[in-house]
């Protein structure tokens, strides 16, 4: 096991794969209460091509408003 000094200093790195890019979710940014299901623009980007509903981790959508889709 290294030292402790070492391990203190890779805390401090950035992550291999770049910096973590906060995702704002659509909805709360907008300001919308509701989800119309009837405006397809808007919820294209939350279903897949097969009409399955795409995970919070892929869209960035927040817990309340993808629940909303549900």
């Amino acid at each position: 096991m290294p030292p402790r000094e070492q391990r203190q200093q890779r805390k401090g790195r950035p992550a291999p794969g770049g910096p973590i890019r906060k995702r704002n979710c659509y909805f709360c940014r907008e300001k919308v209460t509701e989800v119309d299901y009837k405006n397809i623009n808007q919820l294209r980007r939350y279903v897949s091509e097969k009409g399955k509903i795409r995970s919070r981790r892929i869209t960035g959508a927040c817990r309340r408003s993808w629940l909303m889709f549900l």
